[in-house]
């Protein structure tokens, strides 16, 4: 198994493809600014059993200058890759529609300067499916990562039994739509970095058959300070199907920051299982037609409450249907 190894100040690329129907196999990779870099002109690209460590910068906090494998061709299939401290981007589609990858993970340790993004889908890439992938960030790592990331407006794309490890789920920004989650878990151990996130006006996504367990915060809705117009909102017409919550502080947080008139709309939860929690909801930021329909709660300790600081923004519109309450200290809301 060929090793190719080099010095990220170099700023050097290690493999780059521009011709159609490439196939790389057994590649280790290390100490390079990039270690795969597949051309839009590469399209039908595959790759097995590539194995990437240290891209970039691995001492300055900060810097943003190491990149696995960044596929910008369609129809690509990974399988089997590994990338280890790419200290920018493990993973990346870019305009990558139909694309698969399938079995690959990417891990960082690194204190000095954590990853930033582990997999990303991005730049208009629109059904490309990962399937049984793993995102793992080393606990209390300053940097709490993306961990599987769609944004700038990938559609019609999923996750298919992907597990994050101490890291998130995102959906960011209002050109994010029709996107699915299905199945796998996010694992954490009380950080804020492990959480389901909705920023921005990402809407109409799925999220299904999901678990998320030992988090500070279940499923965040929120934006960033400096979006406007659509990309302030919440997210809008998201769903939630069969998704489990065990050991959470909140199983829901909405909001936060200084974007105060930001609101989320239209969220539905289905056949959700939440236990152990401290609080089913806490409100920054307005929340208006949300619906629990045949959920299952038990051992919670506060309903939904409002965060003073942000009155009066700082209201959900909610509906409960066919839900179920066991151990409550609280009185249930049906």
């Amino acid at each position: 198994m060929p090793l190719l190894s080099s010095a990220p100040e170099n700023q050097r690329t290690a493999i780059t493809v521009h011709e159609p129907f490439v196939h790389l196999e057994n590649f280790q990779i290390t100490k390079y600014s990039s270690g795969v870099m597949v051309h839009s002109s590469a399209n039908n690209f595959t790759a097995k059993n590539i194995v990437v460590v240290e891209m970039g910068s691995q001492s300055n906090f900060g810097s943003y200058d190491g990149w696995g494998m960044n596929i910008r061709s369609r129809n690509a299939l990974l399988d089997d890759c590994f990338v280890l401290n790419a200290v920018g981007e493990g993973i990346k589609l870019f305009d990558s529609d139909y694309s698969k990858v399938s079995y690959c993970s990417v891990y960082a340790d690194n204190a000095a300067n954590p990853a930033n993004y582990y997999f990303i889908v991005a730049g208009e890439t629109n059904n490309a499916i990962l399937e049984n992938c793993r995102a793992e960030r080393k606990s209390g790592l300053q940097h709490g990562g993306h961990g599987f990331n769609i944004k700038n407006d990938g559609t019609y794309n999923t996750f298919k039994n992907c597990i994050a490890v101490n890291t998130n789920f995102e959906l960011t920004y209002v050109g994010v739509h029709h996107n699915t989650i299905d199945g796998g878990a996010i694992y954490g151990d009380f950080e804020w970095s492990s959480v389901m996130s909705i920023i921005g006006g990402a809407h109409d996504n799925l999220i299904k058959d999901l678990l998320i367990q030992d988090t500070w915060t279940a499923i965040t809705l929120a934006t960033y300070d400096d979006r406007h117009g659509a990309d302030a909102a919440l997210g809008v017409n998201n769903t939630f199907e069969n998704v489990t919550v065990k050991n959470t502080n909140r199983i829901l947080n909405i909001g936060g920051g200084t974007n105060y008139n930001a609101k989320a709309k239209g969220y539905t939860f289905k056949n959700c299982d939440f236990s152990n929690f401290e609080f089913i909801a806490v409100v920054a930021y307005a929340g208006e037609g949300f619906k629990f329909e045949d959920c299952s709660f038990s051992d919670g300790i506060y309903p939904v409450t409002s965060d003073g600081t942000y009155a009066p923004n700082n209201t959900l519109e909610v509906s409960w249907s066919n839900c179920t309450w066991s151990n409550m200290q609280f009185t249930p809301p049906n």
